[in-house]
């Protein structure tokens, strides 16, 4: 690669115009590489005897404004960039936030559909196990209905020897008048 420098002279006040190859070929066929350009050298450099201050201005002048121009570009280009990325990121998210909505939409649609279904089976299940219960309760004696019966049993049996021992009253009754008269008819047969 050329080696250049910077012309520093009074009439530019230091500023750089452009690159100045100190050595190298001069044409790119000379060197036989096809990637390398000729250099040139502005009109209105400080070497050139010739050249005056204005085209000196022109020349920096014309220069800046390229420069601006180019930048103004890279700028408006880096702009367009990022607001293009900007509304392509906002319609992913767009379209993101539409999809999870629908998701949502129809996990929710499904969790209805099955708390439904639930219900259903519950009341169900209700019913069933009511049913169950009251054919239970049918065909099973509870404690309630075996202590019941127990005392039934008990007061028949009660009833049975309160109705013995009445009876019994009775008989004896009877026996005791018939006791008496043989008693009456014993002292009177034996009484003198």
């Amino acid at each position: 690669m050329p080696v250049s420098h910077y012309p520093a002279d009074s009439q530019t006040n230091g500023a750089a115009i452009s690159y100045i190859p100190v050595s190298g070929p001069s044409h790119p066929q000379e060197s036989g590489d096809p990637s390398s350009s000729p250099t040139r050298q502005p009109r209105g450099h400080a070497t050139d005897p010739d050249c005056n201050d204005l085209d000196q201005e022109a020349l920096t002048t014309k220069m800046d404004e390229d420069e601006d121009e180019d930048e103004e570009e890279e700028e408006e280009e880096g702009w367009e960039d990022e607001e293009s990325k900007r509304q392509k990121r906002l319609e992913q998210n767009r379209k993101a936030a539409h999809e999870s909505r629908q998701r949502k939409k129809i996990k929710y649609q499904q969790l209805s559909e099955a708390l439904e279904a639930l219900r259903a089976e519950s009341l169900q299940l209700s019913q069933q196990s009511q049913s169950m219960r009251e054919q239970l309760a049918a065909t099973r004696p509870t404690r309630h209905s075996q202590e019941r019966a127990r005392l039934e049993e008990e007061n028949q049996r009660l009833r049975q020897a309160l109705l013995l021992a009445l009876q019994g009253l009775a008989e004896e009754e009877e026996d005791e008048p018939i006791e008496e008269e043989r008693e009456d008819e014993r002292g009177r047969l034996t009484a003198p």
